[in-house]
């Protein structure tokens, strides 16, 4: 009831365009919005989730380790997701958590996942928690959880190494800025509760973070990692915004 008397003093808006959206529609995104928002064309790299023109794997992960076994991308980075990111993490927007979750699971079916244990959030550093108020991945993953009847676990995964943005960095210089930043929480080292579980982040674009993350959880002794990100950033887009 308060829920219904709060859209009516304030009525949702689109996240997109913020026009109000009629209440016996669905929220976050307006219906022209959602038009012009498609998810990634397939085929796609069964590893990282780029769209490939022919073949399973894409040149670029056939000739590198990867420690998880695929990631699941819902829509190409391209200037309208750049923009609402943007606007998700730099302007104080955790709202946008929810409609962007579930537009995510509107993209990637959950019978297109493997059985999952769990889902985690790519964590961020206490000191990046402190001044954004929130952790962006964690929203996306609590959405997720939501639609596809997962546990999400914020317990397991810690983030040791406040890291300087990967947006701001080289391919090489990512590798090295992420590397030792996850650490497995003390008071779960001596368990390993999960076989199968399912990382979230809002972008992938080289793949660095989630190797990172993926490799702490493997020497702990998760047994197979799957990723799911918002959005996967093509080399043209890369270049054209750094």
């Amino acid at each position: 009831m308060l829920h219904c008397i709060l859209d009516w003093i304030f009525p949702p808006r689109c996240i997109i365009c913020d026009n109000i959206i009629p209440l016996n529609k669905p929220r976050h995104f307006c219906e022209s919005c959602l038009e012009v928002i498609t998810p990634l064309p397939r085929p796609v790299c069964e590893k990282c989730g780029i769209p490939v023109s022919s073949g399973h794997i894409c040149a670029k992960c056939k000739n590198k380790k990867i420690s998880f076994e695929r990631n699941f991308a819902a829509y190409a980075y391209d200037d309208l997701f750049q923009a609402l990111i943007h606007r998700f993490k730099y302007r104080s927007r955790p709202e946008y958590g929810a409609g962007l979750g579930l537009l995510t699971a509107q993209a990637i079916s959950r019978d297109e996942l493997p059985e999952i244990d769990c889902i985690i959030p790519i964590p961020i550093h206490k000191k990046r928690l402190r001044e954004r108020g929130f952790n962006q991945s964690e929203l996306l993953a609590r959405a997720l959880s939501k639609v596809w009847s997962i546990p999400v676990d914020l317990s397991l995964l810690i983030r040791v190494k406040n890291t300087k943005p990967q947006s701001s960095l080289g391919i090489e210089a990512r590798k090295n800025n992420i590397q030792g930043a996850f650490a497995i929480s003390m008071l779960k080292r001596k368990t390993t509760p999960y076989k199968t579980i399912l990382l979230v982040d809002d972008i992938y674009t080289t793949g660095s973070t989630m190797e990172s993350a993926a490799g702490t959880l493997k020497e702990y002794g998760i047994e197979k990692i799957f990723c799911c990100t918002l959005v996967i950033a093509s080399k043209e887009h890369e270049k054209n915004n750094r």
